[in-house]
């Protein structure tokens, strides 16, 4: 079956089969002369978690979770064992909106001794209840959490539970504001009504939930929309005149009124970000670019930069890569400018290299890429660690 022109959309319904059984495929690729035949055997395809976990250092670990599903805490605990003894984790849950609060409970265990809170529910016609961690934690060391205001539900359950009980530092930007219990009512018809009937609080007390006031539901966004408009230290400084709390282990200072705040705010840069570099990313240049040149590129590379660890530290987006970049983008429609480039350079030549990372070996590599040139409370947290005295204000670890 020529399957030429079909819409994207429609392609799994043509591959899918039988787990076990085979699907003969003939691939034209770019820069390859002959068509390339693959047997694909037909299986599960699992649907991961954690995008990246690797050492950033002998004694640092850094894992990237990206939702709470099913298997989560095990991803999370396999990829732990599989770093080796670490003194030292940088949890990023920044844009994990969350997911299943088994596996967030589990998480939070995981750096918490028995019998700590890890999280609470309060309702006006529920019985307020409280999920303890039942064994102790087998992670000692030091942990810093990276949030941001995309971090929710479940993650806010995890940092909150973190910053209560002293056990980590925060970085990042105050997280969403989402924590609302829900239940389920089944109707005669075989339909449902799902009313909120809870809230969730932090071991300290505070509510996640962000205020929604007076059915002001354009003001609710609003309240997310302007961390962008006015920068996050604004905001926190809102927060911080509403609720304060007293952390349980040493007394330390933290916020309420919604979300999680972190210990250390980090303002979103987009001091790089231009219309130029906009169009490239909205009109899928840059991917569409990534892939064709690596099809023409890939040997060359791997060649030169036969392993991760190599690419990473020595591999650089020159000069001749982004003028076919820029050349490649005319074609489309997207005319060159000079100045808005050049402000936006370094950042597009770290995309680059961050994607040719991802398509030679793995989202881990992409994600090693971003961390060492371009992620500014990655940074901080590895400043925290080399300082953790004096950032950490007394947090065990």
């Amino acid at each position: 079956q020529n399957v030429v022109g079909t819409k994207r959309i429609d392609v799994p319904k043509i591959l899918r089969g039988p787990k076990g059984t085979k699907a003969e495929t003939r691939v034209v690729r770019r820069g390859v002369e002959e068509p390339l035949d693959f047997t694909i055997v037909r299986d599960n395809i699992p649907i991961n978690t954690v995008d990246a976990a690797y050492k950033v250092d002998p004694s640092t670990g850094y894992i990237r979770v990206n939702r709470f599903a099913n298997n989560t805490f095990k991803e999370f605990a396999e990829a732990i064992d599989k770093m080796g003894p670490i003194d030292a984790l940088i949890l990023d849950l920044r844009g994990n909106g969350g997911g299943l609060m088994d596996q967030a409970i589990r998480m939070s265990n995981y750096f918490l001794p028995q019998g700590s809170v890890i999280v609470s529910t309060e309702g006006m016609k529920v019985p307020s209840d409280r999920i303890v961690a039942p064994s102790d934690g087998p992670f000692k060391g030091k942990v810093i959490v990276l949030v941001n205001e995309t971090s929710a539900s479940a993650s806010e359950i995890v940092s909150g539970a973190l910053q209560d009980w002293d056990r980590g530092l925060l970085i990042g930007r105050r997280t969403f504001g989402k924590g609302l219990v829900q239940r389920q009512f089944p109707l005669n018809d075989g339909s449902a009504v799902r009313l909120t009937v809870a809230r969730y609080h932090t071991p300290t007390g505070r509510v996640i939930q962000r205020p929604f006031r007076y059915g002001d539901r354009e003001g609710y966004y609003e309240d997310f929309n302007r961390r962008f408009q006015t920068g996050d230290s604004a905001v926190k400084e809102e927060v911080d005149s509403t609720q304060v709390y007293k952390t349980l282990r040493l007394g330390r200072t933290v916020y309420g009124g919604g979300g999680i705040t972190p210990d250390i705010v980090v303002e979103a840069d987009t001091s790089g970000y231009t219309e130029y570099w906009g169009n490239l990313i909205r009109k899928g240049i840059i991917n569409e670019f990534v892939v064709e040149y690596m099809d023409k590129n890939r040997a060359a590379i791997l060649a030169e930069y036969p392993t991760p660890d190599r690419f990473v530290h020595e591999y650089a987006a020159g000069p001749e890569v982004t003028g076919e970049l820029i050349r490649a983008a005319e074609q489309k429609g997207i005319p060159y400018d000079e100045e808005q480039f050049r402000k936006s350079e370094t950042d597009i030549r770290t995309q680059l290299k961050a994607l040719f990372a991802q398509k030679l070996w793995s989202v881990n590599e992409f994600y090693r890429v971003i961390n060492a040139e371009q992620d500014p409370e990655f940074a901080k947290a590895l400043e925290a660690l080399k300082n953790w005295e004096s950032f950490s204000q007394g947090i065990s670890g």
